[in-house]
């Protein structure tokens, strides 16, 4: 998630654009003044991976349709229709499943969770319905007629692209951080704002104090050390365990809607009145000097 070279562990790893770092990405905003001494981290898009999953289930999904369009060309045409269609579902859980765990503290089943039942009611109303009319036409077409197979088949079509739009809606917003490199001697839990949470009384690398914000996500102050240096960080965490940077351009996001589908509750926006100031005043150091030239600002 994280570039591998101390070079562009701020700006970014070349490889993520093709090759060149670009000197800004849609969706960021330039660090405020009042945040002295901060630079942003970029961390690998998530988006850009969310390509071969969702493809290969696709393509599968389409497949399972073919034995029961053209019956009569497999052992068991209703058997190899249903696997591919499970597989199908498969490959697009997995995929975003995946790219969750590879978050810096990600769980994979706390997004798969939230993917499918978390943000609100609406979104579980549409697994009812979706989910469960899709198995109570697939059992009527067994017991009643065959031809109920089709409206069972819209359902589970239906609930694969409110899960897809979901995904990606999660998936788009920047992962990244504000990161500030700290003395040796400093503490930076002993000057933190009120309404933080201390995890942990001391620094260290990972989690060292919380703000939530609402209910589905909270502004994380992380420890860091990298280049013999220390760091203090700040990023969004969401529900679903992914991390997002906490300053974009929130006209930049966007949320995907077809017919009702998709739609997955607030990522990074309405942030701005949390980040007017710094949580905690730091005795920064200088950036080392191998990270000097990837420094963005």
């Amino acid at each position: 998630m994280e570039a591998g070279s101390d070079r562009n562990w701020l700006s970014g790893d070349p490889a993520w654009w093709g090759g060149e770092v670009p000197p800004s990405i849609a969706g960021e905003v330039p660090v405020p003044e009042s945040w002295v001494g901060w630079h942003r981290q970029r961390m690998k898009p998530n988006a850009s991976r969310f390509v071969y999953g969702p493809s290969w289930s696709a393509a599968l999904l389409v497949a399972s349709l073919f034995p029961l369009v053209f019956p009569g060309n497999t052992p068991d045409d209703q058997v190899v229709a249903l696997a591919l269609f499970m597989l199908g579902f498969i490959f697009l859980l997995a995929s975003f499943a995946s790219i969750v765990s590879q978050v810096p503290y990600g769980e994979a089943l706390t997004g798969l969770r939230h993917l499918m039942f978390g943000a609100d009611s609406s979104n579980r109303l549409k697994l009812v319905l979706l989910l469960g009319g899709g198995a109570s036409f697939f059992v009527s077409h067994i017991v009643i007629d065959v031809r109920l197979g089709w409206i069972s088949v819209l359902f589970l079509f239906s609930w694969w692209a409110h899960l897809l739009l979901r995904s990606i809606d999660l998936l788009t917003p920047l992962p990244g951080r504000l990161v500030a490199p700290i003395s040796e001697v400093s503490n930076p839990l002993d000057d933190v704002a009120e309404d933080w949470e201390i995890v942990s009384p001391r620094f260290k690398e990972g989690l060292l104090a919380m703000c939530v914000v609402d209910t589905n996500r909270s502004l994380e102050l992380v420890g860091l050390v990298r280049a013999g240096q220390r760091f203090v960080g700040i990023q969004v965490r969401h529900v679903s365990s992914l991390v997002y940077a906490p300053l974009i351009d929130e006209g930049w996001l966007t949320s995907s809607n077809w017919f009702g589908l998709g739609g997955c509750g607030p990522r990074s926006e309405g942030l701005s009145s949390h980040l007017g100031m710094p949580p905690l005043n730091i005795d920064s150091s200088a950036l080392p000097e191998v990270m000097m030239s990837s420094e963005e600002e």
